[in-house]
């Protein structure tokens, strides 16, 4: 019968268990390549480790069931063969080996004693003797022919003893012939004994042999079981050791998730992988991803410093921008009070040369009414002297101003030209910043529309400026023409009245050079008007543009703290 020997990962059948090993170990070098592993089983889908002891296991029990069930049903046949053939044939070949001895005894006492009942006895005996052996034979196929053989020598016998022993009773045997006929009965009665004695032996043998079977399929039966003990106590260590071979891979990677989740944030590390299967295959894809992290993590890192860079420019900038927008709101009062003071001087000439208007009005009419009244226009023309002198002078006093504006306008001019490259600067520093400088870049282009708006209204307030200036240089040279007239006009009625008409006629061209200053003028009002209205504008501009610096600034203080928060967040992995 074969015995079924523990094999061990190695094929040797020693029943041995092979000492345990550390799964999976770490690494700070890279994305590390699975260790190779002196058993198979490492390579083996978790599926079948988690199944390979139990299914041995199982196996081993279906055979030991199996075997048991083989051996039993064995053992069982023997014991009914024993219990209803070898047990009693057995029986009659023992009691026929015993009722022969008995049978000679009874009919040697018969012979002995001429006691005719013996022989009766005898035949008693005789008729057992023959039922048992007919049972035998139909108990015993394998024994039928022995049997029957044998009751056919034991009625040989029987019959010459019989014979023998009624003869012997009745005194009617022939001596002559008894010897010979004794000398077949013994000849009769030993092959009768040898018969009987060879069908006790031989159902004797096949019960002892039928017995040592069954006592060696029980020793054989334990013996397996003892085996299938063994092997069942390998299967639990076998399953032990795949479930602490899981758990520990396992509890490997969960302990390094948890150092990253925990803190300590160590992206450099790695878990070698030291098996083939599912637990082998997460192993490398966590590596994978860690690393992957790592790389992200470092971008990110390297994108902070020049984020962080970049909103330290744009802090520069913004800063700059708001001295800017305070020196231009500084000119652009100095231009409103400018202004201001030229729109004065220009009531104060439209006054004069309505004045001098009603002079001339006045002194047309005085004389073309009377010679007479030449010293009076004297005295008016004296008055219009004095007044055109006057409006000669604040069209100076207007010129200056009008310079100054043009001054005042060249350096809004030059601040507008100077937003304008800072806002250039300010929209670069957005495009470096990427999606973060996006707000900024917004701010940068409205800085940038408001000083375009901003050099536009300076060019059209310098050519307002240039306008009023070539105007008033037209008024002074009126003025000083109207002046000179005027001089002229009250030598020539102090030297002689005849001159009148002449006078008339002048009075008539200065009071057309006062409408024509008092045209100039309102047109000068206007254009106050629109240098006033400009600069509320620049006014409206400046102040937006403040607006839009204090934005800039709010920006960028945020952009500072989101930076300073994601170097918080990436201070927290180790790359």
């Amino acid at each position: 019968m074969t015995r079924v020997l523990p094999v061990d990962s190695n094929g040797s059948r020693n029943g041995g268990i092979m000492a345990l090993e550390s799964p999976i170990h770490f690494s700070n070098r890279g994305n590390p390549t699975p260790r190779g592993g002196s058993g198979f089983y490492k390579n083996l889908p978790l599926r079948t480790k988690v199944l390979l002891a139990p299914a041995v296991g199982v196996l081993l029990f279906i055979g030991f069931l199996v075997y048991t069930m083989v051996a039993t049903l064995g053992n069982t046949q023997r014991l009914d063969r024993i219990r209803d053939v070898t047990f009693p044939t057995l029986e009659v070949a023992t009691i026929n080996v015993t009722t022969l001895e008995k049978i000679t005894e009874t009919l040697n006492s018969a012979a002995a004693t001429g006691e005719s009942d013996m022989v009766k006895t005898a035949d008693g005996l005789a008729e057992n003797i023959r039922q048992n052996l007919q049972k035998f034979a139909k108990l015993d196929e394998g024994q039928r022919a022995a049997a029957e053989q044998a009751l056919q020598t034991f009625d040989g016998y029987y019959g010459k003893a019989q014979s023998i022993s009624n003869a012997l009773i009745s005194g009617t045997l022939d001596m002559g012939s008894a010897g010979g006929n004794l000398a077949e009965m013994k000849k009769a009665l030993d092959d009768t004994r040898l018969q009987f004695n060879s069908l006790r032996e031989n159902t004797l043998k096949n019960f002892t042999a039928m017995v040592d079977a069954s006592s060696a399929t029980s020793r054989h039966m334990m013996g397996i079981g003892l085996i299938g003990a063994v092997a069942v106590v390998a299967a639990a260590l076998l399953a032990w050791y795949m479930a602490s071979l899981i758990t520990r891979s396992v509890a490997t990677v969960v302990r390094s998730m948890r150092d990253i989740a925990a803190g300590e944030g160590d992206l450099t590390r790695r878990i070698t992988p030291e098996t083939g299967d599912e637990i082998g295959e997460l192993v490398t894809r966590f590596n994978e991803f860690v690393s992957k992290l790592q790389k992200d993590i470092g971008s990110l890192v390297d994108s902070l410093k020049s984020l962080e860079a970049a909103a330290a420019d744009m802090g520069g900038v913004v800063s700059n921008t708001e001295a800017f927008v305070a020196q231009q709101h500084g000119v652009v009062a100095d231009v409103t009070e400018g202004v201001n003071s030229i729109r004065t001087g220009i009531e104060q000439v439209a006054q004069s040369a309505e004045s001098a208007s009603t002079a001339a009005t006045m002194a047309d009419e005085v004389t073309q009414t009377s010679y007479s009244g030449i010293q009076t226009t004297i005295s008016t023309i004296n008055g219009l002297a004095a007044s055109v002198q006057q409006a000669f002078t604040e069209l100076g006093n207007l010129r200056n101003d009008a310079a100054r504006i043009g001054t005042v306008v060249n350096t809004i001019k030059g601040i507008a030209d100077q937003t304008n490259l800072l806002a250039l600067n300010a929209a670069i520093e957005a495009a470096r910043a990427g999606e973060h400088g996006r707000g900024f870049a917004v701010v940068a282009d409205e800085v940038r529309k408001l000083s375009g708006q901003t050099q536009e209204a300076t060019v059209e307030v310098g050519s307002i400026v240039d306008q009023v200036d070539r105007t008033m240089s037209a008024l002074s040279n009126i003025i000083e023409t109207s002046q000179t007239k005027a001089i002229s006009s009250v030598e020539q009625i102090t030297e002689s009245g005849h001159t009148l008409q002449e006078i008339t006629a002048k009075v008539g061209t200065i009071r057309t050079m006062n409408h024509e200053i008092a045209r100039a003028t309102e047109q000068q009002q206007q254009g106050s008007e629109s240098i006033t209205q400009r600069i509320t504008d620049l006014e409206s501009i400046s102040s937006a543009s403040n607006a839009q610096a204090r934005a800039l600034t709010e920006i960028s203080r945020k952009i500072s703290n989101l930076t300073q928060s994601l170097k918080s967040v990436s201070g927290h992995f180790k790359i």
